[in-house]
């Protein structure tokens, strides 16, 4: 029978904290700086990705329930994962089950995206570094191996025409682009201040080159001026979680186009 294992509040209680030896009267502090310290290390993951990976380890434990109920590796008692006893092999079959869909009659259906069989992976090695378990060098190697040819026979596939060239969303082209903020600034069904929100969101999200994410999370302390032209700093974006290339990005104005004109920001910032 596998191990227990003890609640993160056992733990902190627990002799083998790492807190032996603290001074009279210091343990409830030090306690507390390792809460603290908790709270730091877990903006390591934004918290749309740890949702993500959350689910994504509910539904390989729900594999491991009915797949295989007897192995070490599942806990019955915790509905829990034991990865010290989580072998390669269990893991490529799961990373199959991931990677390619089963039809009504039991036979081979269509192959999932990249990034959905990616995803699963990424969750596992994640619970692996929350727990602190080393995971083995030959699951290392075997993950490497499985998506390294993964990529490739998805290549083939669409080399072949059996999938789509493109996964995902689908790129906003520049004439549905001008299609939309000329939609925005016609309006006239009694919300103009609705339209102009929009007109500007789109101008502010296609000139700086952003993800909607990112425009909706600009204050006013973002933006600057410099000679004639607006400048926007991003502290932190999906593409830099750790805000090391918080540089600024210039936009200019072109009076002639929707595309960009300065009145429109003007309209808005005046309204602080």
């Amino acid at each position: 029978m596998p191990r227990p294992r003890a609640s993160a509040g056992e733990a902190i209680r627990a002799p083998t904290n790492g807190l032996e030896g603290v001074a009279e009267g210091g343990a409830a502090e030090a306690r507390a700086a390792q809460l603290r310290a908790g709270v730091v290390s877990g903006k390591r993951l934004h918290e749309k990705t740890k949702k993500k990976y959350s689910d994504s380890v509910m539904k390989f434990l729900g594999w491991l329930r009915d797949k295989f109920p007897d192995s070490p590796a599942y806990d019955r008692e915790l509905h829990d994962v034991v990865l010290e006893y989580l072998s390669v092999e269990l893991l490529q079959v799961y990373l199959e089950y991931r990677t390619q869909k089963i039809n009504a009659d039991g036979t081979p259906g269509d192959f999932y995206a990249y990034e959905y069989v990616s995803s699963a992976k990424s969750a596992i090695v994640d619970l692996y570094k929350q727990r602190k378990v080393a995971m083995p060098t030959e699951m290392i190697i075997m993950l490497e191996e499985y998506f390294g040819g993964l990529k490739r026979l998805h290549a083939d596939h669409k080399q072949n025409g059996e999938r789509s060239m493109t996964e995902g969303k689908a790129a906003l082209k520049f004439d549905g682009y001008k299609f939309l903020a000329n939609a925005a600034v016609t309006a006239n069904d009694g919300h103009p201040k609705v339209h102009l929100f929009a007109w500007v969101f789109l101008l502010f999200a296609w000139n700086l080159m952003a993800r909607s994410m990112s425009v909706s999370s600009i204050m006013f302390d973002h933006i600057g001026w410099v000679g004639d032209c607006m400048t926007v700093v991003f502290p932190k974006h999906k593409g830099d979680p750790e805000g090391n290339n918080a540089s600024p990005k210039h936009v200019y104005a072109n009076p002639l186009t929707q595309v960009c004109k300065f009145p429109n920001y003007k309209s808005i910032l005046n309204s602080r």
